[in-house]
């Protein structure tokens, strides 16, 4: 399997052609699973025709985020590190999983930002979760960002999704944060649910390697354009190397 490169394929399948120990960090703003009312979820369409997919069970969610968790144990280096962006909602459920795996929970960072969506009965959210997980209990990539780097960090929610035609992108800021203290250049960074294809933008930009996948064919059509697009306004040698364009180029022939 090629770096550089965005799959259309279910990240499960596709992680298990990933050999052992090939990966430096798996980063992925996972499914949040939070079952939308109608009119609520009616509101989050209209990007294309894309859907806001968040109705498993919490067994079926359960699954899938349990074997996403043991396949990146088995992908990762032994120094390599887990980084899981989720909401509250179903935290729990991923804590418990993350307690059964073989991963050493490093931290518990918090995400907070402004303009939450409004509530009248309860307190607006307005944070995410971020897991960082380890494979050692001894070494593993850290490079803080700053002197005295705090596990609750004020950045702002990148608000352009009806731009980038995606309900809900994860914020670039975000991503840079977590590759930048996670990883070095040169490294293989692996974002299982690809979404809108900041973490590849993200990746190109400080001279990491990458490997999406993402299911859905329009968000997967989405990411391929918007890297596309980066890349071919950029000059040669500031945004990716020519080997990450020529696999893009590939892929949109297909």
């Amino acid at each position: 399997m090629k770096t550089n490169i965005i799959y259309n394929k279910d990240c499960i399948e596709g992680m298990k052609e990933l050999p052992d120990e090939s990966v430096d960090l798996s980063f992925s703003d996972i499914p949040f699973n939070i079952n939308l009312p109608k009119k609520v979820k009616s509101r989050r369409q209209g990007f294309d025709g894309i859907s806001y997919k968040d109705d498993l069970s919490d067994k079926q969610y359960a699954e899938l985020i349990g074997n996403w968790i043991e396949q990146n144990y088995r992908i990762l280096k032994p120094q390599g590190t887990l980084v899981i962006m989720s909401g509250w909602t179903n935290l729990g459920i991923v804590l418990n999983l993350v307690d059964k795996s073989n991963f050493c929970l490093l931290n518990h960072c918090i995400v907070k930002y402004a303009f939450g969506i409004y509530t009248k009965k309860r307190f607006v959210t307005s944070h995410y979760h971020v897991l960082f997980l380890t494979k050692s209990n001894k070494e593993w990539t850290f490079n803080k960002q700053k002197k005295y780097d705090e596990d609750v960090w004020l950045i702002n929610r990148d608000l352009s999704a009806k731009k980038i035609r995606h309900p809900c992108p994860t914020t670039q800021e975000w991503i840079k944060k977590i590759v930048l203290t996670s990883s070095n250049e040169g490294d293989v960074v692996l974002d299982s649910f690809m979404g809108s294809g900041n973490t590849a933008i993200v990746c190109c930009e400080n001279n990491r390697q990458f490997i999406g996948f993402e299911i859905d064919p329009q968000y997967y059509k989405i990411s391929l354009e918007r890297l596309s697009d980066k890349t071919s306004t950029s000059p040669n040698g500031d945004f990716a190397t020519q080997k990450s364009l020529i696999c893009i180029k590939e892929e949109n022939q297909k």
